[in-house]
């Protein structure tokens, strides 16, 4: 993906607890130190806290790689174990041989025996439990007893609870006091301050072999501000600055991609982002208005409802003008307002989209702007000058007009394009009879280019086949793809659900299925077979570098866009195969779907 791009010999903002990536910030310094304190013997039971993401898994693997020889450690990581289990995966930690139908009592027996071998040797334990907010009461009881082994001097074992803020409250209970006041050193963790998001993005991307300087200041703070300092969040939302950044070939991250990389991960607009863009992409200031705590900040809120109401009193009484009969004043009005509220357009074919017969309507360039990737065809007649609107009824008879000579234009296009296919000369309505489907975009020319086999491009008003000479010019233009979508494809689908499709896509990516896994419940059970066609995360990643090596938007999405080119690359991949002397998988057709379970 954008490891070469920049330089990285490996992701630096993953997510996973790697200790090699624990940034130093006066926070982490603190806990590891309350964790080493474990090591000293005096503590019987610590206890670290500290909200979600914010690296406290990260710290107990820091903690555990650089404990001493003489140390022997026990990691549990599934709280929710009776006292039972709890004894027994404390035996597997420290290797301890025990019968499967030892009870507590021997368990017990065996345990205390083997931790005075241990302190007769000079050697400690440390057990560390993670996610003890989670631990049953009576799980938390037997941690309290396992508090009881001890020398008349020493503790025997040191036990470490590590979890959420929820844990603290528990401990807090009544019920529990007598584990509470065993608690030698407590610690809890919080978010990075702001002084340190630099500093953060910097230490994973050198320590991830990269220039530490891909991060503008702006960027930074913004993503500080948006994932409100938890580790977890940052890490995600920086790895998709850095593929939207590789996306646009640039080497550093500023704000603005910042912005869209919360948008999409975080799934809700950025809380700091500015206010204009909130609440109406048409109400612009030179400077971005924050909504922030203080005077200040409410009285922009304030002003900022104010003109909101404003601008929409204005709206109802302009659509309500536009909607009234009456007289001819009335009709001046309303002509004079539509054009205030939808402005005439220079390319008339461009607006046209929208009326175009086609069940596809027209999509921009990204696959999920709507829930179906292909928008909905709206009949909307073209506006006139007001000089040849005299009245209602002759604008609408010249709205007709208009309509129907794009329409004309487009069918013409479309035909020429269907016969250059060697499809013959048919229009929208009969190519969905022999299963082809006119789509309708507005994508960027470079997007374009590797379809133009069969793809007309509206320029200048002039609907044009790549043979007539297409210019190369910036920017995104309305265009007709013909394609011959998957039987069963309905809608873009994204990561999470579930369509016949996304074993199509993993089988045309290449991707193994492992339909072996299964979904594991809290309890360690075995729930469910994983169903064939989810959108899993790892599918995920193989779409988006498809995507990113074929010039697309990296979103993720499996709609109409990617589908058009991964089906072109099936088939030059064929004809390659073909000129090799290869024979293609007979099993494998670029339109059907196949069962995965049935090969």
């Amino acid at each position: 993906m954008y490891l070469s791009h920049f330089g990285l010999e490996r992701f630096p903002f993953s997510i996973a607890p790697d200790p090699s990536l624990l940034f130093p910030s006066r926070g982490h310094q603190e806990a590891l130190a309350h964790l080493h304190y474990a090591l000293t013997g005096h503590g019987g039971l610590v206890c670290l806290t500290g909200e979600v993401g914010t690296g406290k898994t990260t710290l107990c693997r820091a903690f555990l790689e650089t404990a001493p020889d003489n140390i022997r450690t026990a990691y549990l990581f599934n709280p929710q174990l009776n006292p039972l289990e709890l004894l027994q995966a404390l035996c597997d930690e420290l290797e301890i041989p025990y019968q499967d139908d030892d009870q507590q009592q021997a368990l017990y027996k065996k345990l205390n025996a083997f931790l005075l071998d241990c302190y007769g040797k000079g050697q400690r334990v440390i057990c560390l439990v993670d996610e003890a907010q989670a631990m049953p009461a009576p799980t938390l009881e037997q941690i309290r007893l396992l508090t009881n082994l001890e020398t008349s001097e020493e503790k025997l074992m040191t036990l470490i609870l590590v979890g959420q803020p929820e844990l603290r409250e528990l401990l807090l209970r009544h019920e529990h006091r007598q584990l509470n006041q065993r608690i030698t050193a407590r610690y809890h963790l919080d978010t990075l301050a702001q002084t340190d998001i630099e500093g953060y993005l910097r230490f994973r991307l050198e320590n991830a072999g990269g220039p530490g300087f891909v991060f503008e200041q702006a960027a930074a703070h913004r993503i500080w501000q948006g994932c409100k300092g938890i580790p977890r969040l940052i890490n995600s939302v920086a790895d998709r600055c850095l593929l939207g950044a590789f996306a646009q070939s640039r080497m550093q991250v500023d704000e603005q991609t910042a912005i869209q990389a919360m948008a999409e991960v975080l799934a809700a607009p950025d809380s700091n982002a500015p206010v204009s863009n909130q609440v109406n992409s048409q109400l612009s200031t030179s400077s971005p208005v924050m909504a922030s705590a203080g005077d200040t900040g409410q009285l922009h809120v304030k002003r900022l409802t104010r003109a909101v109401w404003a601008l929409t009193a204005v709206l109802v009484i302009a659509i309500a003008l536009v909607l009234l009969p009456g007289q001819s004043t009335v009709s001046q009005w309303r002509q004079t307002l539509a054009g205030w509220i939808a402005p005439e357009t220079d390319r008339a074919d461009s607006v046209a989209l929208s009326a175009t017969a086609s069940p596809e309507g027209a999509t921009g360039s990204g696959e999920g702007h709507s829930g179906s990737g292909l928008s909905e065809a709206r009949p909307s007649g073209l506006r006139h000058d007001d000089h040849l609107a005299a009245n209602d009824q002759d604008a609408q008879k010249t709205n007709s007009i208009q309509t129907a000579a794009v329409s004309n234009r487009q069918d013409a296009i479309t035909r020429r394009l269907s016969e250059q296919m060697g499809l013959g000369q048919l229009d929208c309505a009969e190519l969905s009879q022999f299963g082809w489907q006119c789509l309708w975009v507005q994508w960027p020319l470079s997007q374009l280019q590797p379809l133009q086999q069969q793809t007309a491009v509206n320029v200048s008003g002039q609907w044009k086949l790549f043979d007539d000479g297409v210019p190369q010019l910036p920017g995104e233009y309305p265009a007709l793809v013909i394609w011959q979508p998957l039987q069963e494809y309905e809608r873009a689908i994204q990561p999470g659900q579930r369509s016949p499709v996304v074993q199509w896509v993993r089988r045309a990516l290449g991707i193994d299925w492992h339909g072996d896994w299964q979904v594991v419940s809290p309890d360690g059970q075995a729930a469910t077979g994983l169903d064939p066609q989810l959108y899993d995360p790892l599918l995920a990643i193989e779409v988006a570098k498809f995507q990113v090596a074929n010039g697309l938007d990296a979103d993720r999405i499996i709609g109409p866009q990617t589908l058009v080119y991964l089906q072109r690359q099936l088939y030059l991949d064929q004809q390659a195969d073909e000129a090799a002397g290869n024979n293609p998988n007979p099993d494998f057709d670029a339109n059907i779907i196949a069962d995965e379970d049935n090969g």
